[in-house]
């Protein structure tokens, strides 16, 4: 794990007890991946998680916060965690391709982006009372950030 202290905020923007962040996976966006929409990059993530299509279908079309709870209760599919974190880039990736979040993501400049939270989750992000964790999906978010970069910069030498 990292230690992420010399980020820390001199204060946590909270919504009903829990760290916000900007570009939280709850938030409702529709992405299209495969052909399927989904009502977030959560209910995407958590539909993945099952091999049962009448599950996957009731998680796609929940919010994201029902997308996670009923995630939480189903039977894992055998290759998660080696799928888990393309899964996530993969969500990412359609996200920021859309506005507003592209111009959200692309205004954080080169600045580091920390998930930032208060759930005890060091995998995807940095406990807010420790300041440590392993921030997938900051980093994954700074490679989205650099590929819109690249974009845009072959699309100014196409032009």
């Amino acid at each position: 794990m990292i230690d992420y202290s010399q980020y820390k905020p001199n204060e946590f923007l909270t919504k009903n007890g829990w760290i916000y962040n900007w570009f939280s996976n709850m938030i409702q966006c529709d992405i299209e991946i495969n052909n399927e929409h989904y009502n977030s990059v959560e209910n995407y993530y958590q539909s993945m998680k099952t091999d049962d299509i009448e599950l996957r279908e009731l998680i796609k079309n929940s919010t994201p916060h029902q997308s996670k709870k009923v995630a939480q209760k189903i039977k894992i599919r055998s290759d998660w965690n080696e799928v888990k974190f393309f899964i996530m880039f993969q969500a990412l990736i359609k996200k920021f391709s859309h506005e507003p979040f592209k111009t959200q993501l692309l205004n954080t400049g080169d600045s580091v982006i920390i998930e930032w939270n208060n759930w005890g989750d060091t995998t995807w992000g940095v406990d807010c009372d420790t300041y440590t964790g392993h921030n997938i999906l900051g980093k994954q978010l700074m490679i989205v950030r650099d590929i819109l970069k690249y974009n845009n910069e072959m699309k100014s030498i196409k032009n």
